[in-house]
Parts: C-alpha cells; structure tokens; sequence
C-alpha cells in the first residue's frame, strides 16, 4: 500500500486507534466495532454481535435485520471517526506527529466517509452448537469498507 497524503494517514489513524492505552473507548456487552484504514482511500469497518436463536429458519429470517443493525452501528462509528478527525485536526497538540517533510501536503481540515454497500460482507461464527439443545449461540460479523473523501 502506498500512502500519497501521509499526513491524513497519520491523522485518520489516529481518529480511529482503539487499542491498548486509550481508556475512552467504550465497550457495549454485545456487540463491537472496529476499524482499520485498507487504503489511501479507504477504511474496512468490522462490527460483531453476539447473538442467540433457536433454530437455522429463526436465523435466516432474523439475518437482514442483524445485518440492518450492524450497518447502523457502522454509520454511527463512521460519524464518530469524522468528528474525531475534525477535533483532532483542530487541536494539533494531541497528536503524536513526527517532523513534517517539505514534500508532504497539509492534512485536509475535515473528511466525510461513505458507505460502499456493495461491499458488505455477513459471517457466522457458532459458539455452541449441540443436536440436544435448541437454543444456539454465535458471533454475527459484518464487514463493510467506507470511501474517503
């Protein structure tokens, strides 16, 4: 991957670094989304919920409303990652920068992320699966990439 606007890069990764040492990030019992940047110009979003149904025809008509669900918790978390952007682009001194390069253009002030819905993607993962008992559990994934613009 080849980054041209280095310093959007370091600006968008720092909007969306969810790892060790930040203790704002908040952490629902259910579900979580997660981001990380694919390309110059574009980010994959990762939401995954935990869920529970009692049978493979339960599942199948719940599935377009865990994926309706999940696209909103994305739009949400994308919303977040553009204000974060803006605030952090506004208030320099929290970003951890090195020394810019003459040759690098100034971060844009502001960026906006739209959906691609063509490239959503729905997985299951069983967490218990037992012919005795009925009630099932598992992890409903949805990944979807956003564009940068």
């Amino acid at each position: 991957m080849s980054i041209k606007e280095t310093a959007k890069y370091r600006v968008l990764a720092n909007a969306i670094q969810r790892s060790f040492g930040v203790s704002s990030l908040v952490k629902y019992p259910t579900h979580y989304v997660k981001a990380h940047i694919v390309s110059d110009s574009e980010i994959a979003f990762t939401c995954q919920m935990t869920i529970n149904f009692g049978s493979q025809n339960a599942l199948q008509e719940m599935r377009h409303k865990y994926i309706e669900e999940c696209i909103q918790l994305i739009t949400k978390s994308m919303k977040k990652v553009e204000t974060e952007y803006k605030n952090l682009i506004e208030e320099k001194s929290k970003l951890i920068e090195p020394k810019k390069e003459p040759y690098e253009k100034e971060a844009p002030s502001s960026i906006s992320l739209k959906l691609l819905s063509n490239t959503v993607q729905d997985n299951l993962e069983y967490l218990t699966h037992s012919i005795y008992n009925t009630q099932k559990n598992a992890y409903f994934k949805v990944a979807v990439l956003a564009k940068i613009s």
